[in-house]
């Protein structure tokens, strides 16, 4: 379902940034499959149960570095699919995106690395300490 301005506006600001990611990603695409999949939301229990994981966290203090909060979220949004298409895409983005303002650094590696890696992981092949363990491979300082 093409969700509305009302519809966003009840979930919470994380799941509203990754929406508007996905938005954005979409709008910037060329592919024929992505034309009028914005906002097109297959299961908005995905963006639940990520607030659930990060309120968890926070509340029982066991909150993971931000390493291991991107490499949950990119695990949950890859494997999920809570969009008709750009998950993967999406994934990545909003795991780069935290790792780049919370600790000044970005997913490195060659893009064709990145996009074979993420298609592993939402083909359910690799697990969260799997995605963790490549982020640090892959982890470089922005400039």
């Amino acid at each position: 379902m093409i969700l509305s301005d009302e519809q966003i506006g009840r979930l919470s600001p994380f799941a509203r940034h990754v929406i508007h990611i996905q938005e954005e990603i979409i709008s910037k695409s060329n592919l024929e499959e992505d034309r009028g999949s914005a906002r097109n939301v297959r299961d908005p229990g995905v963006f639940g149960s990520i607030d659930f994981f990060l309120e968890y966290e926070a509340r029982f203090e066991t909150f993971g570095d931000a390493v291991y909060r991107a490499a949950w979220i990119l695990h949950a949004l890859a494997t999920r699919h809570p969009f008709q298409n750009g998950n993967k895409r999406t994934a990545f983005t909003v795991a780069d995106t935290l790792l780049r303002v919370e600790c000044g650094c970005k997913i490195g590696s060659l893009q064709r690395e990145k996009a074979a890696f993420i298609i592993a992981v939402a083909s359910y092949l690799h697990d969260v300490a799997d995605v963790e363990s490549w982020i640090r491979e892959n982890l470089e300082e922005t400039e």
